[in-house]
């Protein structure tokens, strides 16, 4: 029965026996602060030893109020971002070099507002052709792009190269060259 009333009761405020009278009051929610893991364990006893898990209206209440409470989230480590730059075509073509690209996007991306002072949170590392950047904090994919663009546009070839978004790795930018051969085709007829 009382696990019945129990909820109305703690929508209401805490309800508190008054000197082993069968009169209840009303009593804001912040005195009730108990323990909740021994409202649950005298729960959790077996019917048998009912006497043990006998107490007052009261304490049944205060320690029901804190149950309801969700524990503090521990803080889990973030995880890196990884974002990839695939430069295959220009490079193996000799239009552009990676060295310069990768020295370009370490001093141009933004940290707390300053360019170039990377620190521990962001590398710049290259492969043959591809340049990954790796953050610890929060950097958005298409601050890269715009970055890449920038670079392409500084060396004069933002005409013939273009930034695409991978297909099946969300954190994978391409460059590719423009399909010119294509638009010929559609001038001639």
């Amino acid at each position: 029965m009382i696990h019945e009333t129990l909820p109305r009761m703690v929508a209401w405020g805490l309800l508190q026996q008054q000197q082993g009278q069968q009169q209840y009051s009303l009593v804001p929610l912040p005195q009730a602060v108990t323990n909740m893991t021994t409202y649950w364990q005298r729960m959790q006893q077996p019917a048998a030893e009912e006497d043990s898990r006998s107490g007052t209206l009261a304490e049944l209440v205060t320690m029901a109020v804190t149950v309801g409470k969700k524990p503090a989230k521990v803080a889990a480590k973030k995880k890196a971002q990884v974002f990839t730059i695939d430069c295959a075509k220009p490079v193996e073509d000799k239009i552009m070099e990676i060295a310069s690209f990768e020295k370009f996007l370490a001093d141009k991306i933004k940290v707390d507002g300053k360019a170039g002072v990377l620190g521990d949170v962001v590398k710049v590392s290259r492969d043959k052709t591809k340049v990954t950047v790796t953050s610890e904090s929060h950097m958005s994919k298409r601050y890269l792009k715009y970055l890449t663009k920038k670079y392409l546009k500084k060396h004069n070839v933002r005409d013939w190269l273009r930034v695409i978004a991978h297909n099946k790795d969300r954190a994978t930018y391409e460059l590719r060259y423009f399909n010119i051969a294509d638009n010929e085709a559609e001038d001639e007829e």
